[in-house]
């Protein structure tokens, strides 16, 4: 049996220095995950305060994100606006323009712009005008479309029928209008 002083195996030395290498990897692993999170933090927070509505939707137009001012024009809660098509969420008039517009978004992969009406509270149809553009992510290509809204400048009429805010539809029959 060897004593106390006795120096390791070299065998021993190895697991030793492997054992040191991977507590500083653990380390440096940790720091980066701390690191992560307070930038997801502040960039979520950023996101949820934005002086504008963000939505992005999935390749089939349903909401996959939102922020605050999103969820205070929608008049929906947040989880009931996530997966949810967009199109379930405006007025029906607009829905076949929001549907083509969502489409020549994912066409020409470039910044497009559309408006239409969200409901409004007192039952007003409030108009807003879309900015959508086009990523794609992912090694399959999914397509996300990243809207912010903002009331347009010009006025137009709204719709002769005001939205409730009851979805007249399934989330998966207006999608595929």
């Amino acid at each position: 049996m060897s004593s106390p002083d006795a120096r390791p195996e070299p065998s021993q030395r190895a697991l030793l220095e492997e054992l040191e290498r991977l507590r500083t990897e653990n380390e440096h692993l940790l720091e980066s995950q701390r690191a992560l999170e307070e930038s997801r933090d502040h960039y979520s927070d950023l996101f949820d305060h934005a002086p504008v509505a963000w939505l992005t939707l999935d390749a089939h137009g349903t909401v996959t994100t939102l922020n605050l001012i999103a969820i205070t024009l929608l008049g929906f809660g947040r989880r009931h606006a996530i997966g949810t098509p967009l199109a379930n969420l405006v007025h029906p008039d607009d829905r076949r323009k929001l549907l083509e517009h969502l489409s020549a978004c994912r066409r020409r992969g470039e910044l497009q712009a559309c408006e239409v009406h969200l409901p409004g509270r007192d039952a007003e149809a409030i108009p807003v005008r879309l900015a959508t553009r086009a990523n794609r992510v992912g090694e399959g290509h999914t397509v996300a479309c990243g809207n912010a809204w903002q009331t347009p400048s010009a006025k137009r009429a709204p719709p002769t029928k005001p939205r409730t805010n009851s979805l007249p539809c399934s989330a998966t029959s207006c999608a595929r209008r």
